[in-house]
């Protein structure tokens, strides 16, 4: 595995085990476990890149917003000046609460 792959492996392991964690019976503050638009976008990358390849990093940075409780991540297509691009790009929605993968799809 990549030595990206293994960091990023590793980000959303340590995510995880933090959500599992209980530090006591009950929690007093509900937390999100995706909580920003910079975990949610290390999120995407530890999904999308198995899937779709590192290539889909050069869609980056990516549109990020939030929508009824999910992070919605479209990838962007860059072009040079005067230079036509074809293809699709990718989206991705992430629920902020449990980090649960909503949807996985690549345009064309």
């Amino acid at each position: 595995m990549p030595s990206v792959m293994r960091k990023i492996a590793l980000i959303v392991l340590v995510f995880i085990a933090i959500g599992t964690l209980s530090f006591g019976k009950e929690r007093e503050v509900e937390r999100d476990m995706v909580p920003d638009a910079q975990v949610a976008s290390l999120i995407a990358d530890a999904v999308l890149v198995p899937i779709y390849g590192k290539e889909v990093l050069e869609q980056k940075p990516y549109k990020i917003r939030l929508a009824d409780g999910h992070w919605i991540i479209d990838g962007v297509l860059h072009a040079k000046p005067g230079e036509v691009v074809v293809g699709g790009t990718v989206h991705i929605e992430i629920q902020k609460k449990d980090g649960a993968i909503r949807n996985v799809i690549h345009g064309k």
